[in-house]
Order: structure tokens, then C-alpha cells, then sequence
């Protein structure tokens, strides 16, 4: 898949990718995690016009000046919620 588990920054993402996930977890045991602060106020749930649930992160938090998406289509592509991932290729 052409990733650079080699690298340092690799090795730091999985680790707050697994911790994070495993302080949600514990949510359901009735267990505390400081994880699941920053999801409280980090995501923010709507209801879509079909009835379905949105979640949509906020990095609200950790600004430091103006960001701009990436380009006018991912900006306008938020704006509905969530999208089917479509993997590139055969799994």
C-alpha cells in the first residue's frame, strides 16, 4: 500500500490511532479515557434531511489563524455529510 512504516511520524499516528480508539472503547465499560473528552468536544452530530446521523469533527480547538480547504469541491462535498468509501482498486 505504499506506506512508510519505517518512518517515525508513522509510528507516532498508529499509536494515537490505537490509544484513541481504545479509549472510546472503554466508553462502553464504563471506563474513563481522556480520549473521550476530546471527542465530546470535538464531534459534533447532526441529523441528515433522511434521518440518518452526521458526525463531523471539529479542529476548532487547535487553530492557530485561518485554514482553507483544500480546494472549492471538498469545501461544498462537506457540506452534505458523510460519503461511501470507495476503495482505489482490489482489497
Amino acid at each position: 500500500m505504499a506506506i512508510k512504516t519505517e518512518k517515525s511520524s508513522f509510528t507516532k499516528d498508529l499509536a494515537m490511532l490505537v490509544d484513541v480508539m481504545r479509549g472510546l472503547i472503554y466508553r462502553d465499560f464504563g471506563m474513563k479515557h481522556p480520549s473521550q473528552v476530546l471527542s465530546e468536544k470535538m464531534v459534533e452530530l447532526r441529523t441528515l434531511k433522511n434521518g440518518t446521523q452526521s458526525a463531523r469533527i471539529n479542529y476548532d480547538i487547535f487553530k492557530r489563524g485561518k485554514t482553507v480547504p483544500l480546494n472549492p469541491d471538498v469545501k461544498e462535498e462537506l457540506k452534505d455529510g458523510p460519503g461511501n468509501f470507495e476503495p482505489e482498486g482490489d482489497l
